[in-house]
């Protein structure tokens, strides 16, 4: 039925997908910024979106989604117990016209594995960059049953707890970010001190403005949607203007640098065509979708940088520390394979308590008739004593049920609670 299933990257270590819980799915299906080329990372952010995830959830409601989009990374995340298909994904690749080699899929402990490595900034062009910890605490859930939404929020709350631990334990310092690969490049390829046209005002041009030093702050144009929001560039010095006049500050300045959420071209090559440009003009375009259509590249007169063009920059000490990070993300994995697996007889346990409580309110309802002083005071005190006998009871079994599921070896006493409590 998916044919591409075999063809595609999947990873997954054998000896610990075998310490997986038999009945829960959990693939991971995407594209980033090392596999994938720009133009097949545009593709699939305007293909795969919340929309399309709860049309695919509707279809399948034991299956729950979480999408994790940012400059350079398209994520699914898919997680189903019992009868749910996580395998609809694959076909996404063949829609939007993938190249197959483009294409990552990671499936059950290695997913969780590299969720954790997202969130700690270890899979980043920019290598411990803060903004994607947030982006991953702040991922679109699609929620299919109580069950799929309950694991897969878990995992990505998670997740970012286990980003900000090793993060501290690795003294990662958050300065590092793609904003602060521009300003490099920018640096490299322009005259000391240039004037820089920056259009948007959001996460990544705040990071890309912060990297600068105060000298060249004060060369610094902000073009934004809403000027009226943006004090905090005031307060250092910078000039801020509406961005529709960004066309009339183009010609003066010698770099501009886009990172905006539209999903169209702010600079097309018609509008450059128009303009009376400097000799040299270096154009930064850091966003996906791209906000600088890519033909301006033709222009004599101008260069053009895109989000791909940021990887010579990116920081190779930084993968010194990759080799420390392993330990703490496996430990951080098996934290969460470890809940997991208790909730695998979470449903077994809930069914139990729900019975116990049915037989506790008959016999609770029977023993009221037969009592003759203050009824609303004897309820209380029955209703809590009972109550506490049920908690008593079940508590042993609950512990030894949630301890065998993590060893691996809890269907059998499933099979026999279901049996024994009909």
């Amino acid at each position: 039925m998916f044919p591409l299933i075999n063809r595609l990257n999947i990873y997954g270590n054998d000896k610990a997908m075998s310490e997986w819980p038999s009945s829960i799915h959990l693939t991971m299906f995407g594209a980033n910024y090392r596999l994938s080329s720009i133009e097949e990372l545009e593709r699939l952010t305007s293909y795969i979106t919340p929309e399309l995830l709860s049309r695919l959830s509707s279809k399948n409601a034991h299956t729950s989604y979480a999408l994790l989009s940012t400059c350079n990374r398209v994520e699914v995340y898919a997680l189903s117990l019992g009868g749910g298909d996580c395998a609809r994904l694959y076909e996404v690749s063949e829609i939007v016209g993938m190249n197959l080699d483009s294409v990552l899929v990671y499936q059950g402990r290695e997913a969780v594995r590299h969720l954790i490595r997202v969130a700690s900034g270890l899979e980043s062009l920019a290598v411990g960059e803060p903004q994607i910890l947030f982006q991953v605490r702040n991922a679109s859930i699609i929620a299919g049953d109580s069950l799929s939404r309950r694991a897969i929020e878990r995992l990505f709350r998670h997740a970012y707890n286990a980003g900000r631990r090793i993060r501290k334990k690795l003294g990662m310092t958050g300065d590092s970010s793609i904003g602060a690969l521009a300003a490099k490049l920018i640096r490299s390829v322009s005259k000391p001190s240039p004037r820089i046209l920056v259009i948007g005002s959001g996460e990544m041009a705040r990071a890309f403005i912060s990297s600068l030093n105060q000298e060249e702050r004060s060369n610094i144009i902000v073009a934004t949607r809403r000027p009226e929001k943006a004090g905090w560039l005031r307060e250092r010095g910078i000039t801020v203007i509406p961005l529709e006049e960004f066309k009339n500050i183009l010609p003066s300045v010698d770099a501009a640098i886009t990172a905006t959420s539209s999903k169209n071209y702010i600079i097309t090559k018609q509008l450059l065509e128009g303009l009376k440009l400097p000799k040299n003009l270096t154009l930064v375009d850091i966003s996906v979708p791209r906000n600088i259509e890519p033909d301006v590249a033709s222009l004599p007169n101008v260069r053009l940088y895109n989000i791909n063009d940021l990887r010579e920059y990116s920081q190779p000490e930084a993968v010194d520390c990759f080799g420390l990070a392993d330990g703490l993300v496996d430990a951080e994995v098996e934290r969460y394979v470890c809940w997991l697996s208790t909730l695998e007889v979470f449903e077994t346990i809930r069914c139990v308590r729900m019975r116990a409580e049915e037989i506790r309110a008959e016999e609770l309802a029977e023993c009221l008739k037969r009592l003759n002083g203050q009824r609303e005071h004897d309820e209380q005190v029955l209703a809590t004593m009972t109550r506490r006998i049920i908690n008593r009871l079940l508590h042993e079994p609950t512990i030894r049920l949630k301890e065998r599921a993590r060893n691996g070896d809890v269907e059998i006493y499933k099979r026999v609670l279901t049996e024994l409590f009909g």
